[in-house]
């Protein structure tokens, strides 16, 4: 365990498996926990989470500037599959990965998003999450000095429009579908 009481995100994976690195980031979202899954899984079933991501790749690009790698950039791809529910929590599986010639230089965060309600009309959603640097050992080392807050950072945005697309829709009042009709992530 790192000095200041947290867990470290490294861990080692079984030999010739590599490194994994674990990621949890959350928002609040000013609304109530159905509408927020119903609407979360239109908007990544129409492309919003790749919408989002371009602009959130674009912050934690600011971050690895900073960190003398301008230069690095990269589209991703967010695949998921259908939501389920289990407990109270809806979980939609997805998969972040780099696509282009240089995508294997970027990790594939596999992980889950998952939605709860929290305060009265309100919900927390959270993306939980690991993935493997490139790279082997010098992955490891580039993503502890600089990547992984280049990640997180990365993350943050992405949940932030998420949270924007659940608002926008509510704000122009948009119906939400039944949950039967409701298209799904693919």
């Amino acid at each position: 365990m790192p000095s200041n009481g947290t867990k470290d995100p490294y861990r080692s994976a079984p030999p010739g498996v590599g490194w994994g690195v674990f990621l949890s980031e959350e928002i609040r979202v000013d609304s109530a926990v159905e509408r927020t899954c119903q609407r979360l899984s239109s908007w990544l079933a129409v492309g919003g989470g790749e919408i989002a991501a371009a602009d959130a790749l674009a912050a934690g690009g600011r971050v690895l500037m900073r960190a003398g790698f301008a230069g690095l950039s990269k589209t991703v791809e967010v695949d998921t599959m259908r939501a389920n529910v289990r407990d109270g929590v809806t979980v939609i599986p997805l998969r972040w990965s780099a696509t282009g010639p240089a995508g294997d230089l970027f990790p594939t965060l596999d992980a889950n998003l998952e939605i709860t309600g929290c305060e009265a009309g309100r919900s927390r959603v959270a993306l939980v999450g690991s993935y493997r640097p490139p790279l082997g050992r010098v992955g490891v080392v580039l993503d502890r000095t600089v990547l992984h807050r280049a990640g997180r950072v990365t993350i943050r945005r992405w949940l932030r429009g998420a949270r924007a697309a659940v608002m926008a829709a509510d704000s122009a009042g948009v119906p939400v579908a039944d949950p039967a009709t409701a298209p799904g992530p693919t």
